[in-house]
């Protein structure tokens, strides 16, 4: 009798701290409900107060935006209006000196390629052969253009210069003067003729709404014919990316002949006989060094960018 009193002893107690621990537990959750949800109605309610109110912007506001739009509007164009007087000051500038003086400078920093043998031919135009060989003078509206086209010229050469190249054989540029039409030679260039400018429209002005850009934006357009070699190319081509000019090349057209490079001697055995096997691979027959690679012919086609303050 007693051990089944003191089994029943023992199972109350084991239910009442069941049941204790249990209670613990829902009291918490309820406690933790309800401050759940009195959080979520007040954030209602707040939220319904907040819009209440009219939270978006007011006229005051807006006007306020706006004019912070166009004082950012007119400190870039300011900007880029000083860039481009620093980088190409066309105005008051005497485009026979300047033509003159970029000829002269280009050919005194031309590197010699091999025992004073130069990478330009002497006499060399860089583009403006019918300025300076015929003493032709351009007409007063083509003169600002000119100037910038020698500035933008001046640079690429001396990137081109930089890479190691071996020889340049053409430069051809924009030759817009006259309007002459699509597939016209270039005589100051030696080269194709790109189309004139639409009518009514400056030749070099090219439409910048695809790119969002708040300023109009000129395109000068220069095809450099060059003798390189191939590690050159790459070399030239990392050094456009990497102007100060915003430069987009688009077209490499590289042609070379796969006979041209040197080959080395046949392989032959301890009794002077030549071994059998297949022919060397291109790169196996190229010597390395500037002298014994022989050079690829490249033509580069680059687009020069510069974005204006005004027109």
């Amino acid at each position: 009798m007693q051990k089944i009193k003191k089994i029943v002893a023992i199972g109350g107690g084991i239910i009442v701290i069941i049941l204790g621990v249990a209670g613990y537990f829902i009291v918490n959750e309820v406690l933790r409900s309800s401050r759940f949800i009195n959080g979520r109605d007040s954030a209602e309610r707040e939220l319904k107060k907040y819009y209440a109110g009219n939270p978006f912007p007011n006229d005051e506001n807006i006007r306020v935006k706006q004019e912070g739009v166009e004082r950012v509007k007119e400190n870039w164009l300011l900007a880029l209006q000083d860039v481009a007087a620093r980088d190409f000051p066309t105005n008051a500038v005497n485009f026979s000196s300047r033509c003159e003086q970029m000829i002269n400078e280009l050919h005194a920093a031309a590197p010699e390629f091999h025992r004073g043998e130069k990478v330009v031919a002497a006499g060399f135009g860089f583009g403006f052969d019918r300025y300076t060989k015929s003493g032709e003078q351009p007409k007063p509206e083509d003169v600002a253009r000119l100037v910038e086209q020698t500035y933008i010229i001046e640079r690429l050469i001396q990137e081109v210069y930089d890479s190691g190249v071996r020889k340049i054989t053409a430069v051809t540029r924009d030759d817009f003067e006259g309007g002459k039409s699509a597939g016209a030679p270039s005589s100051g260039s030696g080269g194709p003729q790109r189309g004139g400018p639409p009518v009514g429209r400056p030749a070099n002005i090219v439409d910048v709404t695809a790119a969002n850009s708040p300023v109009p934006a000129t395109c000068e357009k220069v095809t450099l014919a060059l003798e390189m070699s191939e590690a050159n190319v790459i070399d030239l081509l990392n050094r456009l990316g990497a102007m100060p000019l915003f430069t987009v090349v688009t077209r490499v057209d590289v042609q070379k002949d796969p006979k041209s490079d040197m080959i080395l001697p046949a392989m032959t055995d301890s009794r002077g006989g030549d071994i059998d096997g297949p022919p060397p691979t291109r790169q196996d027959r190229t010597v390395s060094g500037r002298l014994t690679e022989a050079p690829a012919k490249v033509t580069i086609d680059v687009e020069v960018y510069r974005f204006l303050g005004e027109i």
